[in-house]
């Protein structure tokens, strides 16, 4: 048992170092990067979108995912009470996972709902960030709100002032709506 273990962990450390060089040496320029990061935001969205509904919901509906041909290894999260609400970890193995998966992902979609080149782009990056941010608040993780806290830190001090300004409405209505809609959360 032990020898499977470490296994797996020589396995996914090769298959981890595979793709990270893949990304350091297969990115031939900003277009295919762009790109990329599109692909991310888009994953990114799906796995909150998909714990948002878990959170509203109130049930578990991972088992809706389930390809056929392919078997569930360990061990599965449920949705866990938190006083203010069940936490959810929608697609991935915990909630402090998706609060970290869901924090480092942010700042990309807040970039491209800034400087999208055309307004139809900027409207799906700014619908993509509200639901990231909506499904890092449905984790009720405090490594989510960390998380926003220091991609905050780093922004705002770049950010111009009617950007500032812009963003912080933004993210008022967002609170309220939230307060709105789950008191206690």
């Amino acid at each position: 048992i032990e020898a499977n273990a470490a296994d797996r962990t020589i396995l996914y450390f090769c298959v981890f170092g595979g793709a990270v060089l893949t990304a350091a040496d297969g990115l031939p320029n900003w277009v295919r990067l762009r790109s990329l990061l599109k692909a991310l935001i888009g994953t990114a969205t799906f796995v909150a979108f998909f714990g948002v509904v878990e959170y509203v919901l109130d049930r578990d509906l991972s088992y809706l995912l389930l390809v056929p041909g392919l078997q569930e290894k360990g061990w599965t999260p449920t949705l866990e009470d938190r006083g203010s609400g069940a936490r959810v970890a929608s697609t991935t193995g915990h909630y402090i996972e998706l609060a970290a998966y869901l924090a480092l992902v942010l700042p990309f979609a807040l970039h491209f709902a800034i400087h999208a080149r055309r307004p139809r782009e900027r409207v799906g990056a700014i619908v993509c960030s509200v639901i990231i941010a909506a499904g890092i608040a449905s984790t009720i993780s405090r490594t989510g709100m960390v998380g926003i806290a220091i991609m905050f830190l780093a922004l705002v001090p770049v950010w111009t002032w009617r950007m500032r300004y812009n963003i912080g409405i933004m993210i008022g209505g967002i609170l309220a709506a939230g307060m709105a809609a789950k008191p206690g959360l």
